[in-house]
């Protein structure tokens, strides 16, 4: 109030306030208009308390204060009783409002509450060790003298005890502190600043305006950047600095330089580490300038430059050119590829480009493989490809050119081949695209008892909006005196494949001989040498198991299963595949087909009338020897697990 009657900026002020006051008025001043004159209160006394005040953003948990008018002067005290503050103070009634203030005082945040649990100013009571978390805490004395209505000519000093102070990870603290009040403004007098330990030489001053002229040298923790920018998910290290800082107190401005060393960081969300990074940088009054790095990431070496804004809010952009070598990269996480090139990073730190050229020193897939689920997990992976583990506020668009030249293995269960590939990474880190071809080199497939081998392997990539390569492989093995080949076209989500022979058999011979080792001729005639049941478990255990339930997702059906079955056109036995889908409680339907030369296919509707009444229509295809049917039933069907409770009616 004090401070708006004299015409100052309106203070920013809050909490609940209690006053109580007594004295003299004269009447005849009050009624004459003359109620801010001295002489309209010869005598008065106040008291006055707060709960959680706060001023200009200082706040407390509690403050008092009582004062007296002597003649022209109020004197009295402001105190807090944690933390311990008792200011004396002399206010002149005219003007120009003339004050004094003298006293020790505590302003700031602390670890926790006193033993006598005493509230205080804005404690943060989750530091169980002690430590103060975020903020601030200062304690010393003021001796001040001046006017309110020309608070730059006031003069005195503050000497600080203790200074406490922690934001972003940076602890800064100070001892036997002056700072010198002169009409000039406010002059940096005495006192050491260490920033985690380290020294930090301050001198300076700021004028009454409000201009700022500091001298810092020394070193400040790496986390000090977080100051300006919060990209970092981790950062260490020590950075040694010569700065100037200018301009306004409110808008300051940083020129100067530094060095950082052996620090060591990490982007959010983003798993590649940089270790052992020393960096030379110039700081502008808006950009920080690195004229070299280096460090190691990833195992390898990383060199470069580059411009990081001090502020963002502006749309700012960054950019660093870095060179790596032997650096292996998180992603993808089953390859962990070892790269070398040059890439530059370039634009608002929310948005940001990254191209380049890279070369793929090695990459090495070993991950054990399900033949039954390869072909799935293939699609789902290469379909959803990411680099990165998180969705987060910022992205990282990409236009990398790439290439392997047979450094990309695989060595696991199922395939021993050499890759090479020339692409393009394409699209963001969320939602990674490639554009280009992979090429098998040389290489083997294992699958069931045959070792197959690639004479032609190739995936090409060509559509920019999704990863949906085309395929074309080409694999040999031999069976007794016969050779055959297995021919994989089309693309990802739409695999054909196809089986040829040297001397020519028909499909199901060959899939007779990849799987029992004879044609199915010989096994008419092997004299019950083989069981039907042997035979179909044999030739059908690659496909069983878990593909089942893995079709079963991507299509949504009730049932998908792969069965052995006789096939009476062929005489022969071959898998049948079968699919069924409920819709709503009564009415269901199944259709299933065999992969034999001349397909049998069925199919059948079922719908239930009473709880164990069905209606079932059905339908078989037409073959060689007969024509299609088509009939229906009417079936009563019990379900029991041991005979005797179908007599008992319990299922």
């Amino acid at each position: 109030m004090l401070l708006e009657a004299v015409g100052r900026e309106e203070p920013t002020a809050g909490g609940t306030w209690d006053a109580f006051a007594e004295g003299t008025v004269n009447g005849a001043d009050v009624l004459a208009g003359k109620a801010g004159r001295p002489d309209a209160f010869p005598d008065i006394r106040f008291s006055l308390t707060a709960a959680s005040p706060s001023l200009y953003g200082v706040s407390f948990d509690a403050v008092r204060a009582e004062g007296e008018k002597k003649g022209d002067l109020l004197n009295g005290e402001i105190g807090t009783p944690l933390p311990d503050s008792l200011l004396s103070f002399s206010l002149s009634l005219r003007e120009p409002y003339g004050f004094r203030v003298d006293g020790p005082f505590t302003v700031g945040q602390a670890a926790g509450p006193s033993a006598g649990g005493v509230p205080g100013a804005s404690w943060d009571n989750g530091a169980a060790n002690g430590k103060m978390k975020e903020g601030f805490r200062v304690s010393g004395k003021v001796k001040i003298e001046g006017a309110l209505s020309t608070l730059s000519h006031s003069r005195g000093s503050l000497d600080i005890d203790r200074l406490t102070f922690r934001s972003g990870g940076v602890d800064v603290s100070g001892e036997g502190i002056k700072v010198v009040l002169s009409s000039d403004g406010i002059r940096w007098a005495s006192g050491t600043v260490q920033t985690a330990g380290h020294p930090l030489q301050v001198t300076g001053k700021a004028t009454w305006a409000g201009d700022l002229d500091v001298h810092l040298e020394g070193s400040v923790p790496a986390p000090a950047i977080r100051l300006a920018t919060d990209m970092f998910d981790r950062l260490e290290g020590m950075i040694r600095m010569k700065l100037r800082v200018t301009g306004k107190w409110d808008d300051p401005f940083v020129i100067g330089t530094g060095r950082l060393e052996n620090g060591t960081f990490s982007f959010k969300k983003y798993a590649q580490l940089f270790e052992e990074m020393n960096a030379d940088a110039v700081i502008s009054r808006e950009k920080i300038i690195f004229e070299h790095f280096e460090g190691r990431s990833g195992g390898g070496y990383i060199d470069g430059r580059g411009e990081l804004p001090l502020r963002f809010s502006a749309g700012q952009k960054l950019f660093f050119s870095v060179d790596f070598f032997d650096m292996r990269y998180p992603y993808p996480e089953d390859l962990h590829p070892v790269l070398q090139g040059h890439v530059e990073l370039i634009g608002p730190v929310d948005d940001i480009l990254v191209t380049g050229d890279v070369e793929i020193q090695s990459a090495k897939y070993t991950k054990t493989v399900r033949p039954e689920q390869a072909l799935l997990t293939f699609r789902r992976r290469i379909a959803d490809v990411k680099a990165r583990r998180e969705k987060t506020d910022f992205r990282i668009r990409l236009d990398i050119g790439a290439f392997s030249d047979g450094t990309i293995l695989v060595r696991n269960n199922l395939a021993d081949a050499d890759i090479k590939g020339e692409f393009r990474i394409v699209g963001d880190t969320d939602r990674v695209i490639l554009l280009g071809s992979f090429d098998v080199l040389k290489g083997t497939v294992d699958y069931g008892k045959n070792r197959y081998e690639l004479t032609r392997g190739s995936l090409e990539f060509q559509d920019p909006r999704r990863n949906n390569p085309g395929l074309d492989f080409r694999a040999e093995t031999k069976e007794g005196n016969v050779t055959i080949t297995v021919s994989v076209s089309g693309t990802l989500d739409k695999v054909e494949v196809d089986l040829f022979s040297d001397p020519p058999y028909s499909k199901n011979d060959i899939v007779s001989l990849l799987s029992l080792g004879v044609t199915s001729e010989n096994l008419a005639g092997a004299g019950g040498s083989v069981s039907a049941a042997e035979a179909a478990a044999f030739a059908l255990g690659p496909y069983k198991g878990r593909v089942e339930e893995g079709i079963r997702d991507i299509i949504g059906l009730d049932r998908f299963v792969i069965e052995p079955a006789y096939s009476s056109s062929e005489q022969s036995l071959g898998p049948r595949f079968t699919a069924g889908k409920t819709v709503g409680e009564r009415f269901s339907v199944s259709v299933s087909t065999s992969a034999a030369a001349n397909p049998e296919g069925r199919a059948v509707a079922e719908y239930r009338i009473f709880e164990n009444v069905y209606l079932q229509g059905a339908w078989r295809g037409a073959t060689p020897e007969r024509n299609d049917d088509l009939g229906g039933d009417v079936k009563v069907r019990f379900r029991y697990r041991q005979f005797r409770d179908i007599f008992r009616d319990t299922e």
